[in-house]
């Protein structure tokens, strides 16, 4: 359930975004259609005009939103797909040099060895 978690975030953005999508351009369809027929049922001929801008909007502003709003979670999966690689790589190096990279002897260094402060010449 919990393997390959960045897979599945990343699919789960691009399942969000679609869901996001069709559902901003159903919603556009459904407030346009209620505007005209407000329109139609009225005795002046008026009065769904808000129904109708608000339909056009969320069938324009809606996908995008949805689609911009994907980026960071569909990111958020890339950065722990990266960080796994990164983690994977740095432990296959340390398995094969055998602990004498330049990572692995800053590591085990002690920059206060010849410092007068050091606890090992007593000073």
């Amino acid at each position: 359930m919990w393997d390959n978690i960045s897979e599945k975030i990343k699919i789960l953005a691009k399942v969000i975004a679609w869901l996001g999508i069709i559902s901003s351009v159903i919603g556009g369809i459904i407030l346009i259609s209620q505007g005209v027929k407000i329109n139609h049922n009225s005795w002046n001929g008026s009065g769904g005009g808000l129904f109708i801008l608000s339909g056009i909007g969320t069938l324009i502003v809606g996908p995008i939103l949805s689609w911009i709003g994907s980026f960071f979670m569909y990111g958020f999966g890339e950065l722990i797909e990266n960080s796994e690689a990164i983690r994977y790589n740095t432990s296959k190096n340390k398995n094969t040099s055998g602990g004498n990279s330049v990572v692995d002897k800053f590591l085990n260094s002690n920059p206060m060895q010849n410092s007068p402060i050091d606890k090992d010449n007593n000073m």
